[in-house]
Protein backbone atom coordinates (compact mmCIF):
# COMPACT_ATOMS: atom_id res chain seq x y z
CA UNK A 1 0.00 0.00 0.00
CA UNK A 2 1.21 3.08 -1.23
CA UNK A 3 0.75 6.43 1.34
CA UNK A 4 -0.31 9.39 -0.40
CA UNK A 5 0.51 12.25 2.29
CA UNK A 6 -0.34 15.45 1.27
CA UNK A 7 1.62 18.24 2.02
CA UNK A 8 0.62 21.70 2.64
CA UNK A 9 2.20 24.94 3.07
CA UNK A 10 1.45 27.73 4.37
CA UNK A 11 0.14 31.21 2.73
CA UNK A 12 3.67 32.77 3.03
CA UNK A 13 5.30 29.96 0.72
CA UNK A 14 3.28 31.27 -2.19
CA UNK A 15 5.38 33.20 -4.17
CA UNK A 16 5.75 34.46 -7.93
CA UNK A 17 9.04 34.51 -9.49
CA UNK A 18 10.69 34.18 -6.27
CA UNK A 19 8.95 37.12 -4.47
CA UNK A 20 6.04 36.05 -1.27
CA UNK A 21 3.40 37.41 -1.59
CA UNK A 22 1.21 38.75 1.34
CA UNK A 23 -2.64 38.23 2.47
CA UNK A 24 -4.65 41.00 3.64
CA UNK A 25 -3.57 40.44 7.37
CA UNK A 26 -0.12 40.90 6.99
CA UNK A 27 -0.25 43.80 4.43
CA UNK A 28 -2.35 45.15 7.17
CA UNK A 29 0.53 44.70 9.49
CA UNK A 30 2.95 45.99 7.21
CA UNK A 31 1.51 49.14 6.83
CA UNK A 32 0.28 49.53 10.33
CA UNK A 33 -3.40 49.67 9.47
CA UNK A 34 -6.41 47.58 9.47
CA UNK A 35 -7.74 44.95 7.90
CA UNK A 36 -10.71 46.80 6.93
CA UNK A 37 -8.73 49.69 5.81
CA UNK A 38 -6.52 47.18 3.12
CA UNK A 39 -10.10 46.08 1.78
CA UNK A 40 -11.35 49.05 1.14
CA UNK A 41 -8.36 49.88 -0.69
CA UNK A 42 -8.92 46.94 -2.91
CA UNK A 43 -12.33 47.83 -3.19
CA UNK A 44 -11.85 51.21 -4.31
CA UNK A 45 -8.74 49.82 -6.97
CA UNK A 46 -6.33 52.55 -5.12
CA UNK A 47 -3.72 49.33 -4.16
CA UNK A 48 -2.03 47.19 -7.02
CA UNK A 49 -3.33 43.83 -5.76
CA UNK A 50 -3.23 40.29 -7.26
CA UNK A 51 -6.43 38.09 -7.74
CA UNK A 52 -5.59 34.47 -7.84
CA UNK A 53 -8.88 32.66 -7.76
CA UNK A 54 -10.78 33.93 -5.08
CA UNK A 55 -7.91 35.19 -3.11
CA UNK A 56 -6.97 38.08 -3.03
CA UNK A 57 -2.76 38.99 -2.67
CA UNK A 58 -0.26 41.59 -2.79
CA UNK A 59 3.36 41.30 -4.17
CA UNK A 60 5.59 43.49 -1.82
CA UNK A 61 7.27 44.78 -4.78
CA UNK A 62 4.42 46.47 -6.02
CA UNK A 63 3.35 48.00 -2.75
CA UNK A 64 6.93 49.37 -2.37
CA UNK A 65 6.31 51.27 -5.39
CA UNK A 66 3.02 52.00 -4.85
CA UNK A 67 4.16 53.61 -1.81
CA UNK A 68 6.94 55.80 -2.79
CA UNK A 69 4.55 58.28 -4.60
CA UNK A 70 2.12 58.64 -1.48
CA UNK A 71 4.84 59.86 0.64
CA UNK A 72 3.90 63.16 1.75
CA UNK A 73 7.39 65.38 2.29
CA UNK A 74 7.55 67.53 5.35
CA UNK A 75 7.10 71.32 5.00
CA UNK A 76 10.36 73.40 5.80
CA UNK A 77 11.31 74.85 9.12
CA UNK A 78 11.43 78.71 9.02
CA UNK A 79 12.70 80.40 11.69
CA UNK A 80 10.02 81.69 13.42
CA UNK A 81 10.11 85.84 14.77
CA UNK A 82 9.20 86.98 17.89
CA UNK A 83 7.09 89.82 18.28
CA UNK A 84 8.31 92.06 20.66
CA UNK A 85 6.31 94.43 22.68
Amino acid sequence: MVSMDVVTKPRSDIATSGVVLLDKDELAARLGVSERFVRRLVEERRIPYLKIGRFIRFDPVEIDRWLTPQRVEPRPVFAVSRRRR
